[in-house]
């Protein structure tokens, strides 16, 4: 068993709290099972395996089966091979691939996985549609690069292990697995037990293993990385004289006009080599409609491709760049060694400014981009539901649930409740422990526009003088929805395509609760009852009667109509109206979602509602529709969240005035 004990106490408090609360534990040794065989034996190499994705993507795998190299493990060979396979400069595998259009701009490489007893080696490649339906020239380009490695022979950083590592990557110890949603020409006919993934196992041919064929053009294009221009030259750090204690809490407003914001803060509290720029480049058009926001997810996807060689580079220089879009900004960073933090932006700024993508290069990252959305499609209800949710809570907000469980302030006794705001004063004043949690803080601070770069000092100052009756009256104001005025909620629902949806009339006509119970009734397969029908019978029901009672009542009203219903058909064929036709009988169950969704509109058509209503307020030209609760339907979220962004302006907390005076 191995323990690993991080805390912001002094060593010996920690090394007191492991003593006293692990030392009783009886060490057993090492229990770990050790495999005696390899599950990639000479059964499973030289394998094809085709299977289905769920996504629409496609991947490109091979997989080596490799001994228990622990031993060489400390000299770390499978990283200078993971970054050779996988750099993305002249001469690279990543290069060939995406200049034939065979391999997207995210293609990864390498994985690496110990056990005990024996080992695996895998290379993936994210491949286009064409890629895949060159799957062989693809893997001839890998060996190709590996054959390459191997023919190099020493470097001065090589190592021995190295070469004992490479030996294993050969194309007589491995096997091929390519996924996509469908195959040419292959039938994936057999079915994984777990998780039903449908796949067909095959051999692969002899010219894919023993006997490989290079292209001779393309090995020419394949060689060693150069010189990487984003290794730091100087790490040294200079500490002043007499360090700040408590650092700085802000950073430095170097120049401000209306245009631009410049702001700088001296490491005062690390002193490590290492630095972060952001940039956050406002425009109007990033959010200002679903097109414009793919549209900018799409400029940040071809910029960071196009950077990719260099981008590379710099991520093996422990340097970092990333673009992407959001909240009205186009939001650029890059992180790292300090003394390499000006060209790797000034590099990636440039591109930005000038970059130029081919026609068939845009097809490649605009399909990649199609299948993240469709991806996302894919995701379970509950993330798509908390993705919808961040886009609109552009207003503070509480979860009510959360709220109610966790607080029950009026079951605390005081010191309970002081240890509470005192742990919560803890967890505020937690020291920071790297320079990139600091600049979070500082930068979420100056994008919100209020600059409260005092947040915490003041927030630890407002809980030393919070007492548990404060908590409980603003619970009873804001939060409470039986006392607070002008109580609003937001709900998320997140529903099934395959589910029946009410039209918009629909929704402005009936309670939400009869939507639900009439959608319950649906889904179960019961048609025979209107909306109307529903609405009638729940407004005319007993609300003292219990659910057993009331779903006896519905499933007798459900058997009239579909008697009435197949009577009316069978007269039509007939031409006569004497039938007499029963209909089979059908009992609701009282443990089920239908006796749910009726106990719920039952007890809810007798309340009013605790919305706050603005039936006066038009709000047809942001979609937006109410209920007769007062519930505000949000068709289009982007309209909403700008909507929203024009009346939550942030105010800053103090005056700006920057270090340098604009001329002029």
């Amino acid at each position: 068993m191995h323990l690993v004990v991080v805390g912001n106490h002094s060593l010996e408090v920690l090394s007191e709290w492991v003593a006293s609360k692990f030392s009783d534990i009886e060490s057993r040794g090492n229990t770990r099972p050790v495999v005696d065989f390899h599950p990639i034996g000479k059964a499973e190499l030289g394998k094809l395996v085709h299977y289905k994705t769920v996504c629409k993507k496609y991947e490109l795998k091979l997989e080596f089966a490799l001994p228990e190299l622990k031993s060489v493990n400390s000299a770390k060979p499978f990283a200078y091979i993971n970054a050779l396979l996988g750099h993305k400069e002249p001469g690279s595998i990543y290069l060939v691939l995406r200049e034939n259009g065979w391999a997207t701009a995210t293609s990864g490489y390498s994985i690496i996985t110990f056990y005990d007893g024996f080992s695996t080696y895998e290379i993936s490649v994210t491949a286009t549609p064409e890629g895949l339906e060159n799957y062989e020239a693809m893997v001839s380009v890998i060996f190709g690069y590996i054959k390459m490695l191997v023919e190099s022979g020493p470097q001065e950083w090589y190592f021995k292990e190295l070469s004992l590592c490479l030996s294993y990557l050969n194309p007589s110890n491995y096997r091929l697995f390519i996924g996509a949603q469908e195959h040419k020409a292959v039938e994936c006919r057999l079915e994984e037990k777990y998780y039903g993934v449908l796949y067909l196992i095959g051999d692969l041919p002899s010219h894919m293993t023993s006997d490989v064929k290079y292209n001779r053009n393309i090995a020419k294009m394949l060689h060693l990385p150069g010189r990487n221009k984003f290794l730091p030259e100087n790490l040294s750090v200079t500490k002043p004289a007499t360090i700040a204690d408590p650092p700085a809490l802000e950073p430095v407003l170097l120049r401000k006009n209306d245009k631009i914001e410049v702001w700088f803060k001296q490491d005062d509290q690390f002193f490590t080599p290492h630095g972060r720029i952001g940039l956050a480049i406002s425009s109007e058009y990033v959010d200002n409609s679903p097109l414009n926001h793919l549209l900018s997810t799409l400029l940040c996807k071809v910029v960071s491709a196009e950077l990719q060689e260099q981008l590379f580079s710099a991520s093996m220089a422990s340097s970092y760049f990333n673009m992407s879009p959001g909240g009205g900004l186009i939001n650029v960073g890059v992180s790292g060694f300090s003394n390499g933090l000006p060209n790797l932006l000034k590099t990636a700024l440039q591109k930005i400014k000038t970059f130029n993508v081919d026609t068939q290069q845009f097809s490649i990252y605009l399909a990649e981009v199609e299948r993240m959305i469709q991806s996302q499609r894919q995701n379970g209800p509950t993330s798509q539901l908390f993705r919808q949710l961040d886009n609109l809570h552009m207003v503070p907000a509480f979860d009510q649930d959360m709220l109610e469980e966790e607080l029950k302030a009026a079951e605390l006794t005081a010191e309970e409740f002081e240890s509470s705001v005192q742990s919560l004063i803890s967890l505020k004043q937690e020291k920071l422990t790297s320079i990139n949690e600091e600049f979070g803080e500082l930068w979420a601070h100056i994008k919100s526009g209020k600059y409260s770069f005092d947040k915490v000092d003041k927030d630890v100052e407002h809980l030393k003088q919070l007492s548990k009756d404060d908590l409980l009256a603003f619970w009873d104001k804001y939060v409470n929805e039986d006392t607070a005025q002008g109580y609003t909620r937001l709900d998320m629902q997140m529903s099934s395509a395959k589910t029946w949806q009410p039209t918009t009339e629909e929704f402005e006509m009936y309670p939400s609760t009869i939507l639900a119970l009439y959608g319950s009734l649906r889904s179960e397969g019961h048609t025979g009852l209107s909306i109307v029908d529903v609405q009638s019978f729940v407004s005319s029901a007993d609300a003292s009667s219990s659910i057993e009672s009331l779903l006896a009542e519905l499933s007798a009203l459900y058997m009239t109509k579909q008697v009435s219903s197949v009577s009316s058909k069978v007269s039509e064929v007939a031409n006569t109206t004497d039938v007499n036709v029963e209909a089979p009988g059908i009992v609701f169950e009282s443990l089920s979602k239908i006796a749910n969704a009726l106990q719920m509109a039952i007890s809810s058509a007798d309340k009013a509602a605790k919305y706050a209503t603005l039936n006066k307020t038009n709000f047809a030209n942001i979609d937006m529709k109410q209920s007769p609760e007062g519930i505000w339907l949000i068709n289009d979220y982007k309209r909403f969240q700008h909507t929203q962004a024009l009346h939550g302006i942030s105010v800053p907390s103090r005056k700006l005035v920057p270090l340098i005076a604009e001329s002029g």
